[in-house]
């Protein structure tokens, strides 16, 4: 029996399709269509990450399998989660249709702990379900939003996005209040690093000892005339954050 050229496998929010490296790319192709065609059904109208492995490919293939799945189903494609083995970093490729589909899918969502060595990255708002522990780094054009411990490093509002952002749609964007990035998270340990705008917060046992914060609250950080701000989420807070954050 002929080995499949390419399978299949779902994860949690997604797809990882192994390929063949040694077949031709246009029966990858082909291949990867019928299986989505086949199975329609089962793979339903999810937004789905996705991330291929098996052989190296570049944007303009991985365009083209992404293309061969969204054209013989109604699966759409949010983000093609990315390993680079030379650099052991993980990367989020937004696809650009889908971050236009409307305002709030220009921010992204990664479901997994990020471990040391571990880099993730995308020019949109990121939000993380897991921790982000120490050696590992989140970076994003926006803001960052840990659903877990931040024990790593948080970069915000990098700044080598800020050429790729596209003009906000007026009737979408309140745009009265200037943009704020800022990083919050269920629960930050010491030594944390956190960069919002290119300013720099290492993040020590005595800010987490204020006595403003309760202990093991949530917290946010944003970046105001010239440094990083560490805050409580609390009812205060939430209620006027518009005079904090600007």
């Amino acid at each position: 029996m002929a080995k499949d050229a390419v399978v299949i496998k779902s994860f949690k929010n997604g797809f990882n399709i192994v390929l063949d490296d040694q077949a031709p790319l246009e029966d990858l192709v082909r291949e990867l269509g019928d299986k989505f065609q086949r199975n329609a059904a089962f793979f339903g109208n999810a937004n789905s990450a996705i991330s291929f492995s098996g052989r190296k490919l570049t944007d303009e293939e991985e365009d083209e399998l992404i293309e061969a799945i969204t054209s013989s189903s109604n699966v759409r494609i949010s983000c093609v989660v990315v390993k680079d083995d030379d650099r052991n970093s993980l990367y989020l490729r937004a696809m650009k249709e889908f971050a236009q589909a409307s305002d709030a899918a220009k921010g992204q969502v990664y479901v997994g702990t990020l471990q040391s060595g571990e880099k993730l990255e995308s020019p949109y708002a990121l939000t993380v379900i897991g921790d982000v522990n120490p050696g590992a780094t989140v970076v994003s054009g926006g803001s960052i939003t840990v659903i877990g411990t931040l024990y790593g490093e948080a970069i915000a509002g990098n700044v080598m996005y800020d050429e790729e952002e596209e003009e906000p749609d007026e009737e979408l964007v309140d745009t009265t209040y200037p943009k704020v990035n800022f990083v919050a998270a269920f629960d930050v340990k010491a030594l944390a690093t956190v960069v919002i705008n290119d300013v720099v917060i290492n993040v020590t046992q005595k800010d987490l000892g204020n006595s403003l914060i309760k202990k093991n609250s949530a917290r946010i950080f944003y970046e105001k005339d010239g440094r990083v701000l560490m805050e409580g989420i609390s009812k205060d807070f939430i209620e006027n954050c518009r005079s904090r954050l600007l």
